[in-house]
């Protein structure tokens, strides 16, 4: 007789407590969102803020429907929670969304003035219900679209493959259906993207938030957090002019989280996951950076991107652009992603410019181990350019499985084939202690 292996059930959260906490985050919404309009109807001078462009965006009366079912996917997202951690992460989020928007609404007063001709019937009667609580006064950043990005995030894993498509495309209708219902201004989009993709990246789905992150300050890392920061402040500066210059916040905001990555939370800001690809999140919030990256690549590569140095028959040492030519990888490299995960792929991120924690060093050596002993092809390891992490993560592996008697002579070994090696003191004395906590 053959057993069925017993499943522990789901700890799905409880149908009255979850609509006890749907009434309280929908309180809280109607009544904050409520009352901050009604305190910015009541001031006087509110600018309003449009591109001359945004004149020829047509009023689509019909555009109300996706418009208004977002309010009814925020709802059935709390019924739709397969545990009660991941209930509180969905109720976490929605709240520092409306936290966010809320400050904006306050600090940045802004308006929308047009005219809506809402005509009769069913479209009339949605834009009627939707004016009974929605003055024209909470713009920027415009809460409809942070909302969009968090709901549209919470459904995708839950929904069949051959659903996603579709669904993507209604959250592009909705996010579109705020300029066509003439509820807001273009200028209010892209900051809200911006606060939705922080709060993605602060209140992650899995694993715990990067904010919690710490590695230990050196000199080296806070040179180049003052560096990042002060680049961070420049970029900035032109968008004191408007208009096309307000562009330049995003890659301002981007050198901020680097120089907080340096600062602190160290290779988390980039949030590269498992399978060697980072979240939404941080993809929308580090565009720039990535960017900023791929050029340096090339200019540094120069044509021999995907070259790479053998220092043994079967361990490889390169770039990340050369991953796709292997089937067996160890990625150290935190800001770039690989064209094509490789079969056998192990990522240990470790943030560019600075020392390695001696753990992740320790990983990394031990992955490749894994992976020589367990198929027969060549393994590489690499980095951006395969001249810092992969380097010191190399050295590890050589003086611990691959013969080599210290750090000098395995130093010597990598350079007679990538004579660019690099090997900062800092670097050294991370090295030398995953060594030592090797041995121990």
């Amino acid at each position: 007789m053959r057993y069925r292996k017993r499943r522990h059930p789901v700890n799905k959260p409880a149908f009255i407590p979850t609509l006890l906490k749907l009434a309280a985050v929908a309180a809280i919404f109607y009544l904050s969102y409520g009352l901050t309009n009604h305190y910015t109807a009541s001031r006087a001078n509110v600018p309003e803020i449009a591109y001359a462009w945004e004149h020829h965006i047509p009023f689509l009366p019909w555009t109300i429907i996706p418009y208004w079912s977002l309010n009814l996917f925020y709802g059935l997202g709390f019924f739709f929670c397969a545990s009660t951690r991941e209930q509180h992460r969905y109720i976490a989020q929605l709240l520092a969304a409306q936290a966010i928007a809320i400050s904006g609404f306050l600090l940045f007063p802004l308006q929308i003035s047009w005219a809506k001709d809402i005509g009769d019937g069913l479209f009339a009667a949605l834009f009627r219900s939707l004016a009974a609580f929605d003055q024209a006064y909470n713009e920027m950043p415009s809460l409809h679209i942070i909302l969009t990005l968090i709901v549209g995030r919470f459904y995708w894993p839950k929904l069949p493959p051959w659903l996603r498509p579709l669904w993507f495309a209604w959250c592009l209708l909705i996010g579109a259906s705020v300029l066509t219902t003439y509820q807001h201004h273009f200028i209010d989009i892209p900051t809200a993207l911006l606060a939705g993709a922080l709060i993605l990246w602060a209140l992650p789905w899995q694993g715990t938030s990067p904010l919690r992150a710490y590695e230990h300050m050196t000199p080296r890392r806070r040179r180049f957090a003052l560096l990042y920061l002060a680049l961070a402040i420049l970029i900035a500066l032109p968008a004191r002019w408007g208009g096309a210059w307000l562009w330049l916040l995003w890659p301002a905001t981007s050198c901020l989280f680097l120089a907080a990555g340096h600062a602190r939370l160290g290779a988390a800001i980039w949030q590269k996951q498992a399978d060697g690809c980072p979240t939404l999140a941080a993809r929308l919030l580090l565009t720039p950076l990535h960017l900023a990256y791929r050029l340096n690549q090339y200019a540094w590569l120069r044509g021999h991107a995907r070259g790479t140095a053998a220092l043994t028959p079967r361990l490889h040492l390169g770039s990340i652009l050369a991953a796709d030519q292997y089937h067996a990888v160890v990625d150290t490299c935190a800001e770039c992603s690989p064209r094509h995960r490789p079969t056998h792929y192990h990522s240990e991120p470790m943030l560019d410019m600075t020392a390695p924690d001696p753990a992740a060093l320790n990983r990394a050596a031990t992955a490749i181990e894994a992976f020589l002993n367990a198929q027969p092809d060549p393994v590489l390891i690499c980095c951006a350019l395969g001249y810092g992490r992969s380097v010191a993560a190399a050295l590890v592996w050589l003086v611990r499985y691959g013969g080599e008697n210290d750090v000098d002579s395995a130093l010597r070994h990598i350079r007679r084939v990538r004579p660019l090696a690099r090997l900062p003191e800092e670097t050294r004395i991370a090295v030398v202690q995953a060594l030592e906590d090797a041995n121990e």
